[in-house]
């Protein structure tokens, strides 16, 4: 039978009740509530909500759990001298308890009023937002008025002004922690934070995708663990009459069963906390490399790498890819670091989040002198961005050394603009998106009034556009910056965190005149805007309609398709264009799931509609669409059908990539040849909604060459999947074949030039480098392509020479 709460605790948790202290705790509560509900990703049940109402909840914890200890202390010394009947456990426990319970109690307020405002925007995940309630600020609260209730034990009963400082020390709690976790993120590689009073911190605003890994829940038992095990210990040296802790004496009283529970507790508290690194809620740099578990050392580089597979067979050429890159950016930036570069090479985004806490987002930290990558295809479109940041640590503010003006004496007015704005500028053009140089893309921006305003770009208002539209823009003006005065002002402003005067003699605004200038001057033709139009329209994470939700409800439905229960994946992805009607991609997903799952009629309907939709629907959406449109009708042996909604594609303005599948695909359907079967096939004879095995594609390539031997088409799709599958020498041979004999359009030659390029260099084939970089340095080519076939001209007198002599200035044509 569990003993009765004395009276003195009933009565100390009565006072706190009608006590001022708890009228402004809720008065807090709601002031915080009420405020979140009008900020954008805060304002809703949900993961942003959960996170800043954990850090108040445990905050307001932490001081009733004290109160309560010296409300009870109070009401105590009043008490008959009866504690050898009230057990010095029972005690800790109906202080802790009830702090805790006060606490929760108190939480309903903040739950209650964003349930309401879900009647003014939407909840988007009502279940995650309740999980995510209880298990951070719910949680967190209970954890900290334990805590707090330790605390009070332990301090002494305050007198005149020494009241303040006593019940300000269990706040030196949660900023201790707090401080911790912002060490951790200094003097570590991962960017995310478990931590007891804010739960889970994921360390970047560009990863949609939020859930909670095992690893917080593995982090929230072992807080539990440890926690008990503190309550069990205070237990154990209650002193009851005092209301404190009697470390120095045995106490009285029967506490051998509280010892027992105790030491299991920290036990169990103590094995978590050891295999912290494993379980992923604790990780520091050797838990990563032994992950990884390979190193590579170049001149200026240190890989971390997993053994095995592709990564391990391509290694020393992506360790020269690094140097490369590294090479280039230190000519570009005229400056070099003092230390070796580390690099986390993972082998996908998956381990790459597990381990560091980024999931599709690439990441460095300067001060470090480390970069985190993914595995890419040779050559890594990312690379040289993130070493930008490591090398533009030498002239970056103190601490951090990044671009960050001073507060306080402190460089912590970070400056993302010219953080990032410098990455995209040093890595001209960008190898990610190759379509139009950041100048263009900016013009195009401009011309579909979907650019941001550029003053903004330089403060917090970088974050409130999306990161394509962001970096582009803030990567053209630096890119004109550094064109217009070379490398050394740019350090100086980069170094101050924005202060143009100092560095440029002149204001931010004057120079945005000039820049606007160029970009004025720059041609470029209202289709080739809408080229990019798809690029640029979506906006921020901040403006964007349930991101979190929907990414995660899209991350479920993939789950499912995989698992085979199409129709679960297809009722999720109903829900997600539901909630966010205006995004046509989620109801291209949405078809695909359809005709995968066996319904073409409905995949066809959907298609059809977004295909016939001039008004609303970007041309990129419409094309995937109509392409969409011609393979369900190959299926269905539809021919004058697949012809015109290929002809209606390639009508469209389309990025390179669409345009030639279009093309191709065109060609294919009316290609008379004996190659024509096994071409069809390459392109439509597989299963609706899903990837063709690898090797049936080459296997298919491989037939149509067999079939018409003077067809360069099959030579291309033959290079392009040897290439895939780790064949450059061959890849390279069946390129170039299928150049010497010619493509059906210019775009698929300038593809098949790109490719021959990578293969060749692979291949340590530089005469072949050298000729596909002839291709694409023609005249008549694009900015971008001009660029890029420099780019491997300057890799090849690299390789020889071990020196570049710079970037090549943008052509404006």
């Amino acid at each position: 039978m569990t003993p009765a709460t004395p009276d003195w605790i009933r009565a100390a948790t009565g006072a706190l009740v009608r006590s001022r202290r708890l009228k402004l705790w809720v008065l807090a509560l709601v002031a915080v509530s009420v405020g979140l509900a009008f900020v954008p990703l805060f304002d809703r049940l949900g993961f942003g909500f959960a996170f800043v109402l954990a850090l108040v909840a445990s905050a307001m914890g932490l001081d009733l759990g004290a109160a309560l200890v010296r409300a009870a202390r109070e009401r105590r010394g009043g008490a008959p001298t009866q504690w050898l009947a009230e057990d010095g456990p029972q005690v800790v426990r109906a202080l802790s308890a009830r702090a805790a319970g006060l606490s929760l109690a108190l939480l309903l307020i903040p739950l209650a009023l964003m349930s309401a405002n879900g009647l003014r925007v939407d909840t988007c995940d009502w279940g995650f937002g309740a999980l995510a309630f209880v298990l951070m600020p719910g949680l967190s609260a209970a954890m900290a008025a334990a805590l707090g209730t330790l605390v009070g034990l332990l301090l002494p009963s305050p007198r005149g002004r020494a009241r303040v400082l006593v019940a300000a020390l269990p706040q030196a709690l949660l900023v201790g922690a707090v401080g911790y976790e912002l060490w951790r993120f200094y003097a570590l590689p991962p960017v995310f934070s478990y931590n007891l009073f804010s739960g889970y911190f994921p360390g970047n605003l560009y990863d949609q995708a939020i859930d909670f890994a095992p690893a917080f829940y593995w982090s929230r038992l072992a807080q539990l663990f440890a926690i008990t095990t503190a309550l069990g210990v205070a237990a154990y040296f209650a002193d009851v009459p005092r209301v404190g802790l009697a470390l120095t004496r045995r106490p009285a009283g029967p506490r051998w069963r509280s010892l027992a529970l105790t030491v299991v507790a920290g036990a169990a508290s103590a094995a978590l906390w050891l295999s912290a690194g494993g379980l992923g809620f604790a990780v520091d740099d050797d838990d990563i490399k032994r992950a990884l578990g390979a190193r590579y050392d170049s001149e200026h580089f240190t890989i971390y790498y997993p053994p095995g597979g592709d990564i391990a067979r391509d290694i020393a050429i992506i360790a020269a890819d690094h140097e490369f890159r590294y090479a280039q950016v230190v000519a570009t930036l005229e400056a070099a670091p003092r230390a070796r570069i580390t690099s986390y090479y993972f082998a996908d985004a998956t381990e790459k989040f597990r381990w560091i806490g980024a999931r599709n987002v690439y990441m460095a930290k300067p001060w470090r002198n480390e970069i985190y990558l993914n595995h890419r295809p040779f050559p890594h479109p990312i690379v040289r961005h993130e070493i930008v940041h490591a090398v533009a640590a030498v002239f970056g503010s103190p601490v951090f050394r990044v671009s960050a003006r001073p507060i306080a004496g402190l460089p912590l007015g970070f400056n993302v603009g010219l953080i990032e704005g410098l990455a995209v500028a040093a890595d001209w053009p960008d190898h990610f998106t190759r379509a139009l140089t950041p100048h263009q893309s900016v013009k195009a921006m401009q011309l579909l009034e979907l650019a941001p305003p550029p003053e903004q770009l330089f403060s917090t208002g970088f974050l409130l556009f999306s990161s394509a539209q962001s970096y582009t823009m803030a990567g053209s003006f630096v890119r004109f910056l550094l064109d217009r005065s070379g490398p050394a002002p740019l350090q100086r402003l980069y170094r101050s965190g924005g202060d143009f005067k100092g560095a440029y003699g002149t204001s931010a605004a004057a120079l945005l005149a000039e820049w606007q200038a160029l970009i004025d001057a720059t041609p470029l033709s209202d289709r080739a805007a809408e080229v990019v139009r798809e690029r640029f329209r979506r906006p921020g994470l901040f403006r964007r309609v349930c991101p979190h939700a929907i990414a995660r409800a899209r991350g479920r439905a993939a789950e499912r398709f995989a698992r085979g229960d199409a129709e679960a994946a297809i009722a999720t992805l109903r829900e997600v264009c539901e909630r966010a009607p205006q995004e046509p991609r989620y109801q291209l997903e949405l078809a695909a799931y359809l005709v995968a799952g066996g319904d073409r009629a409905a995949g066809g309907a959907i298609y059809r509609a977004l295909a016939d939709d001039d008004q609303h629907i970007t041309s990129s959406v419409r094309a995937e669409a109509l392409l969409a449109l011609a393979a369900l009708a190959a299926r269905a042996g539809d021919t004058a059908t697949m012809i015109e909604a290929l002809d209606r594609a390639n009508a469209l303005p389309l990025g390179d990539s669409l345009r030639r599948n279009a093309l191709v695909q065109r060609m294919v359907v009316s290609h008379q040849g004996p190659a024509g079967p096994a071409l069809r096939a390459y392109f439509w004879d597989h299963p609706l909604g899903q990837r063709s095995d690898p090797m049936v594609l080459l296997g298919r390539a491989s037939v149509a060459v067999w079939a018409e031997p003077k067809l360069g088409l099959g030579h291309y799709l033959v290079g392009r999947n040897l290439r895939a599958r780790g064949a450059p020498r061959e890849a390279a041979a069946a390129l170039a074949r299928a150049l010497d004999l010619g493509l059906p359009h210019r775009l698929v030659e300038r593809e098949a030039a790109r490719q021959l390029a990578e293969a060749a260099y692979q291949a340590r084939q530089p005469a072949l480098v050298e000729r596909a970089a002839a291709y694409l340095m023609r005249p008549d080519e694009p900015a971008v392509e001009q660029l890029y076939g420099a780019d491997w001209l300057a890799r090849l007198a690299w390789h020889q020479t071990g020196a570049v002599a710079g970037t090549s200035p943008e052509r404006h044509d």
